[in-house]
């Protein structure tokens, strides 16, 4: 079984030789060469200590353990040059310094190697076994003592080397000057062990310069501007024909390419050498080197042929927000200085179109179809770099459609002026709109083709987004039809239902079979509530409601059944917004039924109530102001990306049941309340809705309000309806109230009757007015009349159509209060007796309307009671 030790020696020599060659790749840092020796000798020393611990003749161990004696003198001198380089004084390691350095090491590889005087070094050694692995406890001689003496000087001058660059260095390589320090002391404390016998016979020593390696590795490649480089010289420094210098943040070269060192006439040892000394005796450079900040600017050098016009751009390399040095490129454009008078024709004539100009535009050869000149916008857009641009035909064009390439080939080539409309991939994956208009023209003697393209994406999109409301307001048009005559018919079968009901006995089995059915028809209510949040024009009727509680009331849907988990998570707060409560509660119904449909075997609803802040910049496309964000999160089947962008459609559906109205309807909803709803989901992970909701600003909860209960009165209402089964319900369910019935079939009808009643001194106390009417009058039109006809009537509107804006404003034009249809005979009850002392204040325009407790208004949301 092979020993932990022996596994650790050999994983460790493989590391370090590893990072010896990992150096080879940095051809322009100066340290990489006494790096790669240090990393290669302690490679050899864990790698020597792993074979004498398999060999079983002492002899051979010994031996291997000389070896090891004379590459241990070696390493100390190998991590001082390295850090040398490190902090930039390469230039202080000379042949003659290094020669003297040597010598000690020489000398006691030389006495080691001796036979005869290696009691010199080794008095003495046992076999010894140590956690499975077999090595020698040797006993030391003077020499060992001396050599030791002196590696250890070195070891203190490294580290006050590095410690006097620390206090000297700026704060990015402080830090890295500390790691260093740390990765360096480690095997050498751990060396320090081994010496003064603590170690029991163990030396670790070469396993733990596993730690110096990787801190030195660090800091040599990968702290400084040196991240950035493979980048650098494939792309600016090596292929660039332009003079390229990179200066560190202290104003030391670490590299410069070709073209910089022909110029210049530098060569690979002036690396690391401040640019400011390289430099000093050319004006140009020496103030471009010392600017300190970035930008571009010309200069001129003196050459052997003359004078050389440089333009010259200084650019910042920041690294996490700190700035690591400064690249300088340098582009001669001495001709084109030289022939700008002869070029300024030319320039001028494409100016307009290539810098005034934001669509893309591209001039094409008409013989061939390769690209002559691009402008920028067309750069950008298809993600080529503008140097490129002349090697490219617009058959190699990937993200051009392929239809679109075709009719630009064969309309190119016929050499005439053409238009059309088309796609483009960006490099992003969206899908770019362009508008293509193209012109021949002559270019430097060549028949060519002007491309001009135009995004015309916004448009397009407008375009869908108006297509898509048109459904909606064609749907909710005929929806809103639909559910004013069912809702009517609604009426008057919860009426005599109602009525049945009062009539028998509590308790007695009718009674709660009337009672079921009531509650059947109350739920009919309710889809055609949906319908109508479909129609055209409803304005919800809002005030501020608690979403909190709004969502613990829908999320105990009956249709949600056990198998679903549905966690509510609420900061501390009331959470105001303002809605209508009936349709905000219909929105989050569907979704709840939305989740529950996408997890057919159970699963669990997460939802989270927060703020949001819209900014100018709208985002989310909502009006900048405050918003309450419900975000609805299922671990259903979620929804492929090609659906997403329909689910909002109506009549649109993946489920094998429905009719696809019920997120047509969450949209439509969420519209009118100026607010906005997103989406997103991932096949097998499940989706998420984000709801975000108008605060109610400054606004109190409004309190709910009282049970319905039926209370009979005395005096006159008149009803008017243009259905006559809607006039006989009512009828008999006002009187059962107590109260006397007058009806009317118009609104001229009414008029003529409430007018009779003021001549024979029994004015109606109260009047019931259907807001639309097809034979004539309908209540929007006969209040105005009523009041004038007598300023103290009071009048309720009624209405199947209960998300009209009237319904929703009623004070504004004159009424005491709304009857939604249908409505129970508790309701009815409730809303005269509400309407007998209403108040006709103006409570102004648009949704956000609360009531002050004196009208009678019946929220079609509202099951259960009225909220005044």
């Amino acid at each position: 079984m092979i020993s932990v030790v022996l596994a650790l020696l050999v994983i460790s020599g493989l590391i370090l030789t590893a990072l010896g060659l990992y150096s080879a790749r940095f051809q322009t840092v100066a340290a990489r060469r006494p790096f790669a020796w240090m990393m290669y000798l302690n490679a050899a020393w864990c790698l020597l200590f792993a074979l004498s611990g398999v060999v079983d003749d002492p002899g051979t161990m010994l031996a291997l353990f000389q070896v090891v004696l004379g590459i241990v003198a070696v390493v100390p001198i190998s991590c001082l040059v390295t850090i040398i380089y490190l902090v930039g004084l390469q230039e202080q390691v000379t042949r003659g310094r290094l020669a003297a350095l040597l010598a000690l090491p020489a000398l006691s590889i030389a006495v080691n190697a001796t036979n005869g005087l290696t009691s010199w070094f080794i008095t003495g050694y046992e076999v010894i076994e140590v956690m499975g692995y077999q090595t020698l406890a040797l006993q030391y001689g003077p020499g060992f003592l001396i050599h030791t003496i002196y590696s250890y000087i070195i070891v203190i001058s490294t580290l006050l080397l590095l410690l006097w660059h620390l206090f000297r260095t700026t704060r990015v390589y402080q830090w890295r000057d500390i790691l260093v320090m740390i990765g360096f002391s480690i095997p050498f404390v751990g060396n320090a062990l081994v010496i003064s016998g603590s170690s029991r016979g163990l030396d670790i020593t070469p396993i733990l310069f596993v730690v110096t390696g990787l801190s030195l590795a660090f800091a040599l490649f990968r702290f400084q501007l040196l991240r950035i480089m493979p980048v650098a010289r494939s792309v600016i420094i090596d292929i660039s024909s332009d003079p390229t210098i990179i200066l560190d943040r202290q104003g030391k070269v670490v590299d410069l390419n070709p073209a910089a060192s022909q110029l210049f006439d530098l060569r690979d040892n002036d690396l690391g050498k401040e640019a400011r000394s390289l430099f000093q005796d050319m004006k140009g450079m020496s103030e471009l080197v010392d600017g300190g900040s970035k930008g571009r600017r010309t200069m001129v050098l003196e050459s052997p042929s003359g004078k050389r016009y440089y333009d010259s751009q200084v650019d910042e390399v920041v690294d996490g927000g700190t700035m690591m040095g400064r690249v300088i490129i340098m582009h001669d454009v001495t001709e084109s200085k030289l022939t700008q008078d002869a070029l300024r024709e030319s320039e001028e004539r494409y100016r307009a179109i290539f810098d005034q100009f934001d669509g893309t535009i591209m001039v094409v050869d008409i013989e061939d179809g390769s690209l002559l000149q691009a402008n920028q916008a067309f750069c950008t857009h298809f993600g080529i770099p503008p140097d490129e641009v002349t090697s490219l035909n617009i058959q190699s064009i990937s993200m051009i459609d392929h239809s679109f390439k075709g009719d630009i080939q064969s309309e190119v080539k016929n050499g005439r002026r053409f238009s059309f409309e088309t796609t483009s991939l960006l490099p992003d994956g969206n899908v770019m709109n362009i508008e293509v208009v193209a012109s021949p023209f002559r270019y430097g003697g060549r028949r060519a083709m002007c491309i001009i393209g135009r995004n015309i994406t916004e448009r397009r999109q407008a375009e869908i987004i108006k297509e898509r409301i048109g459904k909606l307001e064609a749907i909710g048009t005929l929806a809103g039809g639909i559910a004013h005559d069912f809702n009517n018919l609604l009426t008057s079968v919860l009426g005599y239902v109602s009525l049945i009901k009062m009539r028998s006995q509590p308790g007695t089995e009718n009674h709660r079979e009337l009672t079921e059915a009531e509650m059947t028809i109350i739920q009919a209510k309710e889809v055609a509530q949906e319908l109508l949040s479909l129609a055209k024009g409803g304005a919800p009727i809002c005030k501020p409601v608690s979403i909190p509680e709004l969502l613990r009331v829908t999320s105990n849907h009956p249709y949600l059944n056990s198998n679903i988990q549905c966690q509510i998570h609420i900061p501390p707060g009331e959470w105001l917004a303002m809605v209508d409560q009936g349709q905000m509660g219909r929105v989050f119904t569907n979704l709840f039924i939305n989740a529950k449909d996408a997890m057919p075997n159970g699963g669990q609803v997460d939802v989270t109530v927060s703020s949001h802040h819209e900014g100018v910049s709208a985002p989310h496309g909502l009006t900048p102001g405050e918003y309450i964000l419900v975000e609805i999160k299922d671990t259903g089947t979620g929804i492929p990306q090609d659906v997403l962008p329909k689910i909002f459609e109506p009549y649109f559906t993946t489920k094998s049941k429905g009719f696809g109205i019920g997120l047509s309807v969450v949209y439509a909803t969420i519209t009118r309340h100026h607010g906005n709803i997103e989406v997103t989901s991932r096949v097998g992970k499940g989706t998420v809705f984000r709801i975000y909701l108008p605060v109610a600003q400054g606004a109190a909860k409004v309190a709910p309000g009282p049970d319905i209960t039926m209370a009979s009165g005395e005096g006159k209402v008149l009803v008017m309806d243009d259905e006559e089964y809607i006039l006989d319900v009512m009828g008999e369910m006002i009187r059962a109230l107590g109260y006397e019935v007058g009806t009317a079939h118009d609104g001229s009808e009414a008029l003529e009757e409430y007018q009779r009643a003021l001549d024979s001194g029994k004015r109606y106390d109260l009047v019931i007015m259907d807001l639309t009417n097809p034979r004539g009058l309908g209540g929007k039109e006969a209040i105005a009349l009523l009041l004038k006809l007598d300023p103290q009537a009071r009048a309720l509107v009624s209405s199947g159509y209960s998300n009209d804006p009237v319904m929703s404003d009623f004070r504004h034009y004159g009424f005491v209060g709304v009857l939604p249809k249908p409505y129970q005979l508790e309701e009815l009850s409730y809303a005269i007796k509400q309407g007998l002392v209403g108040s006709r204040a103006n409570a102004g325009q648009g949704c956000a309307h609360s009531t002050d407790g004196k009208d009678a208004v019946l929220s079609g949301g509202d099951a259960g009671h009225i909220t005044p």
